[in-house]
């Protein structure tokens, strides 16, 4: 457990894999509440390649959806989701087939529960293997250095250093928001993402 001033908080870590050449999986996994919960709920897919993700994923959320509310009795107040494996190139795709489609699959969940306001939602695409690296005084950056000024301008996004290293240069991991409605300043997301890191 991680201490989290936040109840009713449900994060989603969504990846996708193509190593095969006839057939994608998609992957989910969200929690059930950190807060007062260590459960999980995970879902594989198998879906040939060419297939849209998003409809997977909103089968998968609706199992995850179904999980929380027999733990809880209520659907989450916020959804965090992390999206893994987006190059630069799919990030068009994925705001317009994948965000679109699960929102508004999600704002039907819950305006069918009686929540007209629909779901709170933050959709981040993480991308850990990237070039950029940062040094404080010729040195490391500390684990929970936030980088969000020297971003693209166009852009909700910041990178994150979230572990030491004994030898060599560390990695920072990018972190782009590309949908937001959840209530949360950039700071407060930036402090729970972190804090989130410690949860692999």
């Amino acid at each position: 457990m991680i201490e989290l001033p936040l109840r009713g908080l449900m994060t989603v870590d969504v990846c996708h894999s193509s190593k095969n050449k006839n057939k994608s999986y998609g992957a989910l996994v969200a929690t059930m509440d950190m807060k007062c919960s260590t459960r999980y709920f995970s879902s594989v897919t198998e879906h040939m390649k060419g297939q849209e993700l998003s409809n997977q994923m909103s089968l998968n959320m609706t199992g995850a959806l179904k999980a929380y509310c027999e733990n809880h009795g209520t659907l989450p107040d916020r959804i965090l989701f992390y999206r893994d494996g987006v190059g630069d190139g799919q990030l068009h795709q994925v705001v317009n087939t994948e965000v679109k489609f699960l929102k508004a699959k999600l704002d039907e969940i819950y305006k069918s529960a009686g929540k007209e306001q629909g779901c709170r939602m933050a959709f981040i695409v993480v991308s850990k293997r990237i070039n950029t690296r940062y040094f404080v005084n010729q040195r490391n950056p500390r684990p929970g250095t936030v980088v969000d000024v020297i971003t693209l301008p166009e852009r909700y996004d910041f990178f994150l250093v979230s572990q030491a290293v004994q030898q060599g240069t560390v990695s920072p991991t990018s972190y782009n928001v590309i949908a937001d409605n959840i209530g949360l300043n950039a700071n407060k997301l930036q402090v729970l993402i972190y804090k989130m890191t410690h949860m692999y």
